[in-house]
């Protein structure tokens, strides 16, 4: 054979080869995406978790192994693999089994992958697990507002499990706030708003809450009472009541009280008021836990939010002074005492937030509003505070994103979609402080609103969820490094090709120090596109920042041994080394690859050993 002839028979004998290849690759059925979700919100030590693979886009297909990696700052910790699984049409989902190890209070990033046979990587995803025996550790606060019949039930708290939402408020569920227990056997009953109740929609909500290990938490005010208390037969006194002045004539047609909107566009309320209550006062403490416990028996909730109006003071049936914010604690305590359940109080601007980090109260909630704190780093400072009082104690911010816009729509009668940037980066601020958000519920809804069964105007998309997704995922899996007895540290920081600020001034990154043990932890928050220093976004304007590449960071500090990063806007939260030099005499620089919203730098000064 000439070598002209071997080469075409070579050359041919190759494309015959790349085109079997190609045919080959063909026939595999493409997989577009691997969700990864688990049967529960958060396990306790030495529980089995469940772990279900769902394939997008997959058809049949045999020979398939399907790994997942439970990882800690980047380390893989426990690997459960299975092999000679198979992909049935129509059937895309596999379940795996996995032990996490015995440490209490863990958090851990979940790297899935499915593989051939031979080992070709056919699709990956991503989560993250929360090993804690109790929510109250690393509370993730979530919703229920709604209780129309027909609500999906199960399919409401499976969206809200895939953000490992382990806490849910069930807003304006009671029948009366001195009632709150419905009449017996009664299938459905009115809330304050004239909305139905349904009880067997209520039953089923608590049933896969519980079910999911999520604790669940009925709301009802410390101090409120419906305008016909005194008279509706339910023992409610005069003499329990309070009033705008010491002066103040002392009849019902007097008391504080808290006046329902009437007019267009206002729901029809069950009470044109509310009336304030002496919460401080034991008979009606002993009347209210009464009532509450009434309500357990009935409907089996796990605990009570209790909520206050934000009012600072009234006085009492005998002319006494009563401050509301300062009574708190006193309340709390004697609740948790008398009830014998889990207890959270809303301390509405932030009053009587450091009062409530050291009762009994599960964590510290506050409701943030204008104008006390009105910016990013107001959250940072209310934090900070209460970390200070109590570095145990967990923080929940309840803060409205576009609440304006919001509050607008309705009256127009209008729907919109959130502001992606808007969210990220008050979700980053949160986070980043040691706190967590409550924002999501109902299913794939989210608040704009303090009245939670407003939440309808403003949207989430479906990419959103996902990016969200990215961002919860994260908070678990970065758990003990966001808010396990994390301290603000004096640390300065430099960036040579950008604006740094420690104040979170417009137009920078904002630069946030932490310390814990041998870690320094550093937040970087890209507020380059924000137009102001307001995290409440109401104009929905803020753009998504522009990413920042290679960025040379100097950071004062004594010895250290490693550095590393993630992002929840990067690689699913995935841990990176990165190169750390020393430039003097406790001075370091790194180069952070990239910075979108918010990226998260721990150095550290023994190699995590």
């Amino acid at each position: 054979m000439s070598t002209r002839a071997a080469i075409k028979q070579t050359a041919a004998f190759s494309a015959a080869f790349i085109i079997f290849l190609f045919a080959a690759r063909a026939q595999q059925p493409a997989i577009l995406g691997l969700d990864v979700t688990t049967d529960k919100a958060r396990y306790a030590p030495q529980e089995t978790v469940i772990i279900t693979l769902t394939a997008e886009g997959a058809t049949a297909q045999k020979n398939i192994e399907a790994c997942v990696d439970l990882e800690s700052l980047g380390k893989t910790v426990v690997r459960q693999c299975d092999a000679h699984l198979t992909l049935q049409a129509g059937e895309n989902r596999l379940t795996l089994r996995l032990r996490p190890p015995t440490r209490d209070f863990q958090g851990y990033r979940l790297h899935a992958q499915l593989r051939q046979a031979h080992h070709e990587m056919l699709a990956e995803g991503f989560g993250a697990l929360d090993v804690s025996s109790n929510w109250a550790r690393f509370p993730r606060y979530g919703y229920i507002a709604n209780y129309d019949a027909g609500t999906p039930t199960a399919e409401w708290i499976r969206e809200l499990n895939r953000y490992h939402i382990n806490g849910l408020l069930f807003y304006d569920v009671q029948y009366k706030h001195h009632m709150p227990a419905p009449p017996d056997a009664a299938a459905q009953w009115p809330d304050i708003a004239g909305r139905t109740i349904n009880r067997d929609v209520v039953l089923s909500l608590l049933a896969q809450a519980k079910d999911r290990h999520m604790t669940t938490m009925v709301y009802n005010a410390s101090y409120a009472a419906y305008q016909n208390a005194f008279t509706d037969g339910s023992g409610v006194q005069l003499q329990w009541a309070t009033w705008p002045s010491a002066t103040t004539e002392r009849t019902a047609a007097n008391i504080k009280s808290l006046v329902l909107p009437t007019g267009t566009g206002w729901r029809g309320w069950s009470t044109p008021a509310l009336l304030y209550m002496n919460q401080s006062d034991p008979r009606w403490q002993s009347y209210i836990f009464a009532q509450m416990n009434r309500l357990f028996a009935v409907l089996p909730f796990d605990g009570w939010h209790i909520d206050s109006f934000g009012e600072a003071e009234a006085w009492n049936y005998e002319g006494k002074k009563i401050d509301f914010a300062a009574s708190f604690p006193d309340f709390v305590n004697a609740a948790h005492q008398s009830l014998q359940r889990p207890v959270v109080l809303n301390t509405v601007s932030g009053a009587g937030e450091e009062g409530m980090a050291n009762t009994a109260a599960e964590f510290v909630y506050s409701e943030l509003w204008l104008p006390d704190h009105p910016t990013y780093r107001s959250i940072l400072q209310s934090a900070d505070s209460t970390h200070r009082t109590n570095p145990n104690k967990a923080i929940v911010y309840a803060a409205y994103m576009q609440n304006s816009a919001a509050e607008k729509l309705t009256l127009e009668g209008k729907h919109a979609a959130f502001n992606l940037p808007g969210i990220l980066i008050a979700d980053a601020t949160i986070f980043a402080s040691g706190a967590s958000h409550i924002e999501l519920g109902d299913g794939d809804r989210m608040l704009s609103r303090p009245y939670f069964p407003d939440d309808k105007v403003l949207t989430l998309t479906p990419q959103d969820r996902a990016t969200l997704r990215d961002y919860y995922d994260f908070l678990v899996a970065y758990e003990n490094s966001l808010r396990d007895k994390v301290e603000p540290a004096d640390i300065p920081i430099e960036i040579d090709q950008a604006r740094a600020s420690a104040n979170a001034d417009p137009g920078t990154i904002w630069t946030i120090a932490r310390k814990k043990d041998a870690d320094i932890i550093l937040h970087l928050i890209n507020l380059t596109s924000a137009k102001d220093p307001s995290w409440r976004n109401d104009e929905g304007n803020i753009a998504m920042p522009s990413s920042r590449h290679q960025l040379r960071v100097h950071v004062t500090a004594s010895e250290l041994a490693s550095a590393g990063w993630a992002s929840p806007d990067m690689d699913h939260g995935a841990w990176h080394t990165l190169p750390l030099r020393k430039t003097g005499t406790n001075s370091w620089e790194f180069v952070l690859p990239e910075l979108r919203v918010w990226s998260m730098v721990i150095l550290n000064r023994n190699n995590h050993q």
